[in-house]
């Protein structure tokens, strides 16, 4: 919604926020030592959105380890700030 473009039958942006809200509430769950790593990655990879679960756990460097390996064909170094990813 908002988009110039957008379409009711556009259902995509309801899926990222599903997905940010659950993210968040295994952000806390792992925080608390509730979850682990694993089970995370297990649901990003079945949820997708990537980018998503990257925003969430920003900080966390094991679970955006984890997740940059567990996402096949991910640049390794996506989080350095060389443009030329060289």
């Amino acid at each position: 919604p908002g988009h110039p473009k957008y379409s009711r039958q556009d259902k995509r942006w309801e899926y990222r926020m599903g997905t940010f809200d659950l993210a968040m509430r295994y952000l806390i769950d792992y925080q608390q030592g509730d979850i682990k790593i694993k089970t995370i990655v297990d649901l990003a990879i079945s949820r997708g959105f990537w980018s998503v679960w990257m925003q969430v756990f920003k900080g966390e460097i094991a679970v955006e380890d984890a997740l940059i390996l567990a996402f096949r064909s991910t640049f390794r170094d996506c989080r350095t700030s060389d443009i030329n990813r060289t």
